[in-house]
C-alpha cells in the first residue's frame, strides 16, 4: 500500500511532551505565570506558538523555556514510545523506507535517535535546521520527495497533530493521525497508538 513512511518526531515516535510540558511549567513558575500543566500541554500539542500565545510569553521567557527543553537531563526525559522500534524495524524489514520531518532541531533529533539506536532505521531527515516554512506548508515534503524520489501517492505522513497530517495531504500524500482524542481530521487514517501502524505496512 505504502512504500514510504514519513514520521513527525515529538509525540509521534518519541514521548517528549511530558519533558516539553515540564520545561514550560518550570519557566512559567519562575515568572509567576498561572496556567495548569494540562492547559500548557494541550496548547503545545497544537504547536509551540499556541502555547506562547496562551501564556503571553516574552522573547526572554521563550528563550528560558527553550533552555530547559534542550536540557537532555531535565526530567521527565524524552524516550521513544514502547512500539516505536518494532514499527520502524518492520518498515525497513519489509523493504520500505522511513523518513523524519520535524520542527525539532537537527542536534537534538539526532541525539535521541542515536541514544536509542534508532538512527539506522531512517533514510533521510528534515529538521528545523533546513529552514523550510512550517507545517502545514508542504514545501519541505515536496523537497524531500524530489531529493529522495518519493512518490507522494505511495507515501504516508504520520503525526500526532493536525498540522503534521495536513502537511502531508498538502503535498499529495496520505495522512495518518495518532491520537486518543476525538478529532475531525484530513487524515485518512486515525489510530490511537504507533503500534497500530503495523496494519498499514
Amino acid at each position: 500500500m505504502f512504500d514510504t513512511f514519513i514520521w513527525d518526531f515529538d509525540g509521534t515516535i518519541f514521548d517528549s511532551y511530558p519533558h516539553i510540558t515540564a520545561s514550560m511549567v518550570k519557566m512559567a513558575s519562575n515568572h509567576g505565570i498561572i496556567a495548569t500543566s494540562k492547559e500548557i500541554r494541550d496548547a503545545l500539542e497544537v504547536n509551540h506558538a499556541t502555547a506562547y500565545k496562551l501564556l503571553n510569553l516574552t522573547l526572554e521567557q521563550i528563550k528560558e523555556f527553550r533552555e530547559y527543553e534542550r536540557d537532555y537531563k531535565f526530567e521527565p526525559e524524552v524516550v521513544p514510545f514502547k512500539m516505536t522500534k518494532t514499527v520502524l524495524k518492520s518498515v525497513v524489514d519489509s523493504g520500505r523506507k522511513n523518513y523524519i520531518y520535524t520542527h525539532r532541531g537537527k542536534e537534538s533529533t539526532f541525539y535521541y535517535l542515536e541514544k536509542f539506536d534508532l538512527m539506522k532505521y531512517f533514510s533521510d531527515f528534515i529538521t528545523s535546521d533546513d529552514k523550510f516554512p512550517l507545517k502545514p506548508n508542504p514545501c519541505a515534503l515536496l523537497a524531500l520527495s524530489k531529493r529522495c524520489r518519493i512518490d507522494p501517492k505511495k507515501a504516508l505522513m504520520i503525526g500526532d497533530r493536525e498540522i503534521d497530517v495536513s502537511a502531508g495531504v498538502n503535498a499529495g500524500m496520505t495522512g495518518c493521525l495518532i491520537t486518543t482524542k476525538t478529532n475531525i481530521s484530513c487524515a485518512k487514517y486515525i489510530v490511537s497508538d504507533i503500534g497500530d501502524i503495523l496494519t498499514l505496512i
